[in-house]
């Protein structure tokens, strides 16, 4: 194309550019569609614009553009029983097959009434409330079906962790998490529950010690995949300890070990390429060697046994 040509044709598009519509015309549109029973081709004549423009503005705010019947077929719908449903946690899903209708119906009338529109992080946070445990665990378990064998990308782990601090209730936590919370509020020990760092969540982040807890009898400190996140975190100058306990209330009743170990590692971090595992556990038995050399549990006074060891990496 010549440059005069160019030109030209440059100077002949800004002549026939579209003005921007304005609110006042797409609030005219809506009120002669949905109000007046107008058709969505006469609104947009009197208006003076074209429908695909405006259909497209008017979709993206929610909106479901009733068919060019010659009326308005919009449905009564008990709007305020909707409103009603949607704050108290119902989705807009569950409300479109309650009333028999498209989910799009329900969102219109949310929009019109100048409703809050949850974000989808917002309702899986509301929706997960409301599951007991059984049915988070069958839910979790569809989803790791269908993420099972599919790589996961770096950025989606990193949303997922930092959406899991911004969000964490007590539902989804582990063992003594919400008991060692309180303790550490009480005390006014400044802590982070449910801390992102990169891809992973840490229990409690207290200073530059990464707490995990974990509640059961024994610990592979030697598996690939918790070595790498150890490594990870020491990178950025974070240790680690790990709580292993068999009861929270053990937990609990020594807590003051817990911060101790905390506290020193904040003070004096093990070198590199190794972490502390803290064990408190009750012992009401122990092993011993009968005349014939066999060995036999023998019940005692219950007590809590503590102990501290050291793994590499």
């Amino acid at each position: 194309m010549r440059l005069y040509d160019k030109i030209n044709h440059q100077l002949h598009a800004r002549v026939h550019m579209v003005n921007k519509v304005s609110d006042q015309e797409i609030n005219q549109v809506i009120s002669l569609v949905f109000n007046d029973g107008a058709t969505f081709k006469d609104a947009c004549l009197q208006v003076g614009r074209h429908q695909s423009v405006m259909s497209k503005i008017i979709r993206n705010m929610g909106y479901t553009i009733p068919k060019e019947t010659g009326k308005n077929t919009r449905k009564n719908l008990p709007t305020q029983e909707i409103i009603n449903m949607y704050n108290s946690g119902l989705s807009e899903l569950f409300i479109a097959k309650k009333l028999n209708v498209s989910r799009c119906a329900i969102r219109q009338r949310l929009v019109e009434n100048n409703v809050y529109i949850r974000t989808p992080s917002e309702a899986s946070y509301i929706s997960a409330k409301q599951f007991t445990p059984e049915q988070r665990k069958l839910r979790a378990f569809a989803a790791h079906k269908a993420k099972r064998g599919k790589a996961e990308r770096e950025e989606s782990r990193i949303m997922r962790a930092k959406t899991l601090e911004n969000n964490a209730y007590e539902n989804m936590t582990g063992k003594g998490e919400l008991e060692i919370k309180e303790i550490f509020e009480a005390r006014k020990i400044k802590h982070t529950w449910q801390k992102a760092v990169g891809r992973y969540s840490l229990d409690f982040l207290i200073g530059n010690v990464a707490l995990e807890l974990r509640s059961g009898t024994g610990y592979r400190g030697d598996t690939h995949k918790k070595n790498g996140r150890i490594k990870f975190l020491k990178s950025l100058n974070l240790t680690t300890i790990y709580v292993l306990f068999d009861d929270v209330s053990n937990l609990i009743a020594n807590v003051d070990y817990v911060i101790d170990e905390i506290h020193k590692e904040n003070k004096s971090p093990l070198p590199d390429g190794y972490f502390k595992v803290l064990t408190i556990r009750s012992k009401d038995c122990e092993l011993r060697t009968g005349n014939d050399g066999k060995f036999y549990s023998q019940k005692i006074e219950p007590t809590i046994v503590k102990s501290i060891k050291i793994y590499s990496y």
